[in-house]
């Protein structure tokens, strides 16, 4: 790993204390008459833009925040450490470029050459829609990296360890072809820097603003606004069901009764949600009911919103969160190992079909616990080809091959390592040269490629060309995400 990836991997680690794991916004309480203007001027742009979203929403947008696909988007955030504003700006590029890319490859499909739209070719549009699929993964960490790029203005994702992580999901890509797919997605959405909205940033502003004339908030304002992103990421996971109990308790209606163009239109309503997300909160928090009467006035005040409406949001969220955690003590008690087995084995399912390569039998075992080789992993399969792409296999087909692996005497441990470098430390200084290190990589064991190794061996030596074995097998063993993931 290099100094700087070294550095992203420090930075992006998850701390045991939640109030370190993302930085808290510092409020201000007391607000001159100057400042009064500025709130006033951001709220009025804040409601038009949100009149302006309402207005150009299509029935073709918000396609991906289907519960599987925000699961899986935050699920890689997550095991990346990375910050609740950027998993929220990467969602909605992510949704944005897909919908966009997905219809221009259709329309490009349909017209023919004399611009008449044909009936659609359905082999050749399952290629394109297979093509897209392998694809998502990488469209899922380009849109982090132009995110992190956006707010934190660094490169924390470097294409570098992008392939690393890429790589671990399944997936070989070069460089160049990250930086390809920057462009693609850039291009697709007319991205602009200051495209910096979400529904946390108007948590966040209207936090801001209520702050002013509910000061009682300033004593637990950081456990206040952890737990709003936990509101707010649990809304955006069960948003349909939300806005079915919203439907049901006030309209007798469901979302598939108002059709998708009026249900986008309640997604795009950042202010009810983000009302919604804050009163929610308030009665979490063990305020008295004044208090929490006035934190609705206030959110109802700048959102011009109705008191009922933001109630409304914020007690779906609040019922649909106490069914959920009944529901889900049930399934804990009795789920066995493998239910359990099988949530790891669905985060690698990226086609969503039950799935997964055969290529990444050995990525699931080992994410599941276990160290096996290549060899071991070939022989629990009975020795078939296991090339990439070649079949996708159940999971009750893999289940059988982990077990098998799970009886084999588990080999390459950290001491078994140190001590088979340590043969090469004629010194017994903890160092061996870079260079017969790489040999060993390339000649012993399962054999890396020269690629493989060199990528694996870059910036590992000092100035003399002597690597730290001892540091370096930690490295390996501990793979290519933060320790904790």
């Amino acid at each position: 790993m290099s100094k700087r990836e070294d550095e992203v991997k420090n930075n992006n680690k998850v701390e045991s204390n939640p109030n370190e794991s993302f930085k808290i916004p510092k409020f201000k309480y007391n607000i001159t008459p100057d400042e009064d203007a500025f709130y006033d001027e951001t709220l009025l742009n804040m409601r038009k833009d949100n009149i302006d979203r309402i207005n150009k929403v299509t029935p073709f947008d918000y396609h991906f925040f289907r519960k599987r696909y925000v699961n899986y988007i935050f699920t890689i955030a997550t095991r990346l450490s990375l910050s609740p504003m950027i998993r929220y700006q990467a969602l909605y590029l992510f949704d944005r470029f897909s919908s966009r890319h997905i219809g221009d490859c259709f329309g490009a499909l349909c017209e023919a050459e004399d611009g008449k739209v044909n009936s659609v070719d359905s082999d050749e549009w399952q290629k394109i829609e297979s093509h897209i699929s392998r694809q998502l993964t990488l469209r899922v960490l380009t849109c982090f990296q132009i995110c992190i790029k956006t707010f934190d203005c660094k490169d924390y994702l470097p294409p570098g360890y992008t392939a690393r992580c890429l790589k671990a999901l399944g997936h070989s890509y070069t460089k160049d072809a990250i930086l390809k797919s920057e462009i693609r997605v850039v291009s697709t959405v007319q991205f602009k820097l200051w495209d910096r909205e979400n529904p946390l940033v108007y948590v966040e502003t209207l936090l801001a603003v209520i702050c002013k004339s509910c000061k009682f908030l300033e004593d637990k304002m950081d456990l206040f606004y952890q737990k709003c992103v936990f509101m707010m990421d649990y809304a955006i996971l069960n948003i349909q069901d939300i806005f079915n109990l919203i439907l049901m308790n006030n309209y007798n209606r469901t979302v598939d009764n108002i059709g998708q163009l009026r249900f986008n239109r309640l997604l795009s309503d950042w202010l009810l949600m983000a009302s919604g997300i804050i009163h929610c909160t308030s009665l979490t928090m063990g305020y008295s009911d004044t208090q929490i009467d006035q934190i609705l006035l206030q959110l109802s005040k700048n959102t011009l919103l109705p008191k009922d409406d933001i109630k409304s949001f914020s007690i779906a969220v609040l019922l649909h969160l106490a069914v959920d955690l009944a529901s889900h003590y049930t399934n804990l008690v009795a789920m066995t190992s493998a239910d359990k087995l099988k949530e790891v084995f669905n985060l690698y399912d990226e086609e969503l079909d039950g799935k997964v390569d055969v290529s990444q039998i050995g990525d699931v075992i080992r994410a599941c616990g276990l160290k096996p080789t290549n060899a071991q992993v070939l022989k629990a399969y009975g020795g078939e080809s296991m090339k990439k792409g070649s079949k996708r296999v159940t999971f009750e087909e893999w289940l059988p091959i982990y077990e098998q692996v799970k009886k084999e005497k588990e080999v390459g441990s950290f001491a078994d390592f140190l001590e088979g470098l340590r043969v090469f430390d004629k010194d017994e200084a903890g160092k061996i040269y870079k260079t017969e290190l790489r040999h060993v990589l390339l000649a012993l064991g399962e054999r890396l490629t020269a690629d493989e190794a060199d990528e694996l061996l870059k910036d590992a030596a000092d100035a003399e060309g002597l690597v730290n074995y001892e540091a370096f097998i930690k490295k390996v063993i501990a793979g290519p995400y933060p320790d904790d993931l």
